[in-house]
């Protein structure tokens, strides 16, 4: 007989753990949903989020529409507009985090995740394809308005997504 036995970690104990009844399990799952949903209805986002966010997409668009043109430095811009993007997106993230004290996944759960993408698509898909269209056309500075109705559309994208996101 082995006087040594295997154990997964240290918090491991040989001890039997008491068994929770049906009921009690039911009632920690409902504390636990009530907190949750205190949490979700407790979140804001901060001021400058939607300009942030708005701003950065805006650029981002103009970008793709830049880089779609005759104009020499389309890849260029592409690439400096992406950045602008990537750079303004993760300021609002970390100032959503600074203001609620959590970081939450835009993507969490089914319902929210196809807002998500639905939201963005309907705001930006436009923006994108009416830019694009007119810097190709060589018509840069209405192709700069239209890829500037990124932001109040990103604007009314992220308030849906937070109301969506809140509903659970």
């Amino acid at each position: 007989m082995w006087k040594v036995a295997p154990m997964f970690s240290d918090m491991e104990s040989s001890e039997a753990l008491p068994h929770a009844t049906v009921s009690e399990a039911r009632q920690a799952l409902d504390v636990l949903a009530a907190d949750n949903a205190a949490f979700r209805e407790g979140l804001q986002l901060p001021r400058h989020y939607s300009l942030l966010t708005g701003t950065g997409n805006a650029v981002f668009v103009y970008g793709i529409a830049l880089g779609n043109s005759s104009w020499r430095f389309g890849v260029v811009a592409f690439v400096v507009g992406l950045a602008a993007q990537l750079g303004a997106v993760s300021i609002a993230i970390r100032a959503f985090r600074r203001r609620n004290g959590a970081w939450i996944s835009g993507f969490a759960g089914p319902r929210a995740t196809k807002s998500v993408v639905l939201a963005f698509l309907i705001a930006l898909a436009p923006c994108i394809i009416g830019a694009a269209w007119l810097a190709i056309d060589d018509r840069l500075l209405l192709s700069a308005l239209v890829s500037a109705c990124a932001l109040p559309a990103t604007a009314i994208a992220d308030r849906w997504w937070m109301a969506r996101y809140r509903a659970g």
